[in-house]
This record gives structure tokens, C-alpha cells and sequence, in this order.
């Protein structure tokens, strides 16, 4: 799997089950930018720390079989 789509089936996770609301995104090449609001009022601060935790571990599942 290439590392834009683990990024972007999290996001589509987060969207649908934490009720993340993104209001814009860009994707580069080392980072990721976000507008992004919370449907249900979960902290948006909770929601982001969850996301880069797990994200990450598939990231570097990742990288570790593409070297």
C-alpha cells in the first residue's frame, strides 16, 4: 500500500467514526495540512493525538517494507 492511501483510508476512519470534519487538506511531500472541525464536540486535540498514533505505526509498517 502506498503511504497517501494509509493516510487517506485514516482520515476516511476518522471522518466516519469520530466524526472529524475536514474542511480542506493538502497532502506534501514530507507533511499534511489540515482545516478540520469535530462533528460530535470530541476534542479536537483527542481526536489528532489518536490519529497520529495509530497512522504512525502504519507508517512505519510501511516504510519498513518498501526498504
Amino acid at each position: 500500500m502506498h503511504i497517501r492511501h494509509v493516510l487517506i483510508t485514516f482520515l476516511k476512519y476518522y471522518q466516519q467514526k469520530r466524526g472529524l470534519i475536514i474542511h480542506a487538506w493538502c497532502l506534501m511531500p514530507s507533511h499534511l495540512h489540515m482545516v478540520i472541525s469535530s462533528r460530535n464536540g470530541e476534542s479536537l486535540s483527542a481526536i489528532m493525538r489518536d490519529f497520529k498514533k495509530h497512522c504512525n505505526k502504519k507508517l512505519i509498517e510501511e516504510i519498513k517494507l518498501i526498504q
